[in-house]
């Protein structure tokens, strides 16, 4: 749903969270994972921003995960999917639904084959353990990723991208619960309706599905090359990104033959600040948390940031960060 300002807003109101909470009770019965209610979402974000979610799970095994998916359709509660907490924007009235977490799925295995690299990670796993476990092994192909925050499930689903590299370049297979709680494998270049169809931070994989594990194979390089890719790659984001303050990430796409954050910081932005959030002086296209920032404040800035570059430039930026939940 549009919020009037060109913002996609998952999770907008459809029930009460005391209704939720009622109705996710009966929905939990004999499901294992945690389950918690009225869970601060400012825990589980990089921004350390968001209010309280009626509902939060944590499902153990797939088991639980389909069951609760065909429970809460058949029910017609809201749910929502969060990988690890990064390039996500909840509101400070938080979310009236559940939210479902992929933390539970964090296996990881590699194979040797005669075609490359195998690697069947899931959902859970975080980003950096996996271009780790390829390092390890010399598989290239994701070590301009290296540094990037979040899970495994956010990178593919977002198709995430550094350094010339994106996930979809390794990726064959991603198996998922879709909507109506059936366990599906989407592959790539099968032409088939199930194909996965990544696009520029896109995978095409629906919204309210969830990505449980992800089949990658790479081919084999240099061990030596391969780390002193990924450790330059660190390092220049340690120098050009303020990786180790309270942001979300990129907050807007860049457009078509430009770079957002040129455009931001061309446009007189950086350092702006709106309450507790400011653009951050080392990258523009990133706002950071200052300390008691609030999603309003976020939001307030990224108007400001939007109208300037469009005042200068004729751009209009669109927003790479999910947000989420009741902004009030």
């Amino acid at each position: 749903m549009e919020d009037g300002r060109g913002y996609y807003k998952e999770g907008c109101r459809q029930m009460s969270g005391a209704a939720v909470t009622t109705m996710a009770e009966g929905l939990m019965s004999g499901l294992s994972g945690r389950v918690s209610y009225n869970e601060p979402m400012s825990e589980h974000t990089y921004l350390r921003i968001g209010g309280g979610a009626a509902v939060y799970f944590e499902p153990e095994g797939l088991n639980s995960l389909t069951q609760f998916i065909r429970r809460a359709r058949k029910g017609g509660v809201p749910y929502l999917v969060l990988g690890g907490g990064s390039n996500v924007l909840f509101g400070d009235g938080g979310f009236e639904g559940v939210v479902i977490s992929t933390k539970g799925f964090r296996s990881i295995e590699t194979q040797t084959t005669d075609k490359g690299l195998f690697i069947r990670a899931g959902a859970g796993v975080s980003l950096a353990q996996v271009v780790m476990a390829a390092q390890r092994e010399a598989g290239q192909g994701i070590e301009g990723l290296a540094g990037i925050p979040g899970t495994l499930g956010g990178a593919v689903f977002g198709n995430a991208g550094s350094f010339g590299a994106e996930i979809k370049d390794v990726v064959v297979a991603v198996t998922i619960v879709s909507v109506d709680g059936q366990v599906k494998v989407l592959r790539t270049g099968d032409g088939q309706p199930d194909s996965l169809k990544f696009a520029y931070r896109r995978s095409g994989i629906a919204d309210n599905s969830v990505i449980v594990s992800v089949d990658m194979r790479l081919p084999f390089g240099d061990a030596d090359l391969i780390a002193a890719k990924a450790h330059e790659c660190v390092t220049k984001k340690r120098q050009t990104q303020p990786i180790s303050l309270h942001s979300a990430g990129c907050v807007f796409k860049n457009p078509v033959g430009g770079y957002a954050g040129e455009l931001i910081e061309h446009a007189g932005c950086k350092g702006l600040i709106c309450g507790g959030i400011e653009v951050s002086t080392v990258h523009a296209n990133f706002f950071i948390n200052r300390g008691g920032g609030t999603a309003a404040d976020y939001l307030s800035l990224m108007e400001r940031v939007k109208a300037m570059v469009q005042a200068k430039f004729d751009v209009g930026l669109a927003p790479e960060i999910r947000i989420i939940g009741d902004m009030a």
